[in-house]
């Protein structure tokens, strides 16, 4: 009878016991009613301010409305998606990621390296990227950030504008500037169509040469009172070596000039009055002669030693109807009586009163020349009756003359 009345004593603390459990160590509990340190707590929502601390000594699981893990940062909903929106969040230093649609600035960027693959738009402004760009054309490690940039074979397309002064090489093509040239090829190319310059325009070199247009169809070269030179090569090697013509001003005077130096050739100076192919008129000059004519044969030549045809016999001296007016030769009239030396291919001798003769002594006759004498005085009975070259002289032979005649004579030189 005792047992019975303390077990039923014993059962009201039994069932206090059960309404205090420590929910802590399950992993699942349901709490219908009760109370929490003297705290009333009625179905899953406890009254306000029922709790001042609750904890769970291990994380309460995602699949039972838990985090999974025992701490985190910030507010907001817990990320459960895979493709959660996220406003403004402090990634920290992500250790992947693509950036493929990231938009607006990064001005707090700290700088460093960026790979993408992405196109990226905008100026590059940030301190550090200067030197690091992954899109880029040609090659090289600078970026193009310079004032004055080299820049190797670029393609510049149609600049909107330019200063050209000191290009050069230009590509085969047409450059239009505002002094009017049309299509203009570099060095080397082959030119093609035109090139166009107003009337008052002017090549200019060293502002000591200038090309420029004189009048219609006039080319000039002229620089103030300065004399001109105009020089056309027919080889140049270099400043030793080269043959030229040169047609220039020396004082007052107008020259056309071959000039020759070192391996440099030139044989002579035509100006052809026709086909340069044919026997045409001309004047030839070399460095010892001058010749003039026509055809293979008809030509004169001037040189030290005289005037002389090219062939024997074949020129003319004046023609039918159409001669000299007159024939000046050197002479000499001696007043000697007798014997003399005159070296001319004219002169006078005398002959003393009853001579017959008088040898004269003349460097410019030989036993082939012909020398013609006439009695240039009055006399009753003097006469020419011979006159007989040989090498070095001629004697006139007359009958015996009454007083002092006087004789003339002349020379026609013979091989």
């Amino acid at each position: 009878m005792k047992r019975i009345i303390l077990v039923l004593f014993l059962l009201p603390l039994i069932a206090k016991a059960t309404d205090n459990f420590n929910i802590l160590d399950n992993t699942s509990a349901t709490i219908s009613g009760g109370t929490i340190n003297n705290t009333a707590i009625g179905g899953t929502t406890p009254a306000a301010g029922a709790f001042t601390t609750l904890s769970a000594t291990t994380p309460l699981p995602v699949t039972s409305g838990g985090t999974g893990v025992a701490a985190s940062t910030g507010t907001g909903s817990t990320v459960l998606s895979t493709n959660p929106v996220l406003i403004s969040p402090a990634l920290g230093t992500p250790s992947s990621g693509v950036a493929t649609n990231l938009t607006g600035t990064a001005a707090g960027l700290t700088a460093g390296t960026v790979t993408t693959n992405a196109n990226l738009t905008g100026p590059i402004t940030s301190t550090g990227n200067a030197t690091a760009v992954a899109a880029q054309t040609g090659t090289g490690s600078t970026f193009v950030m310079n004032t004055s940039p080299t820049l190797i074979s670029p393609a510049l397309g149609t600049p909107a504008s330019g200063v050209a002064t000191n290009l050069t090489g230009f590509t085969s093509g047409q450059v239009t500037t505002a002094l009017g040239y049309t299509p203009v090829n570099k060095a080397g190319d082959t030119m093609s169509g035109s090139l166009s310059m107003t009337s008052g325009f002017s090549y200019n070199w060293n502002n000591d040469l200038f090309l420029q247009r004189d009048a219609a169809n006039t080319l000039a070269q002229r620089n103030g009172t300065n004399a001109q030179a105009f020089r056309l090569y027919r080889t140049f090697t270099d400043a030793s070596n080269y043959a030229t013509i040169e047609s220039k001003f020396l004082g007052s005077t107008a020259q056309i000039s071959i000039e020759n130096l070192g391996t440099g050739g030139i044989s002579a100076l035509q100006l052809i009055g026709g086909n340069s192919t044919s026997n045409a008129a001309l004047i030839q000059l070399d460095a010892t002669s001058t010749q003039f004519g026509t055809g293979a044969t008809g030509w004169q030549t001037v040189d030290a030693t005289g005037i002389f045809p090219s062939a024997n016999g074949v020129p003319t001296l004046g023609k039918a109807a159409i001669g000299y007016k007159q024939l000046y030769l050197d002479y000499t009239n001696t007043a000697t009586v007798g014997a003399v030396t005159i070296n001319k291919a004219a002169g006078r001798v005398n002959i003393a009163a009853a001579g017959t003769s008088v040898v004269v002594t003349n460097s410019l006759v030989t036993a082939n020349s012909h020398v013609m004498a006439v009695m240039s005085t009055a006399d009753a009975t003097g006469r020419v009756i011979s006159v007989v070259p040989a090498a070095g002289s001629f004697t006139i032979n007359t009958v015996a003359v009454t007083a002092q005649a006087s004789f003339d004579f002349f020379i026609v030189s013979s091989d």
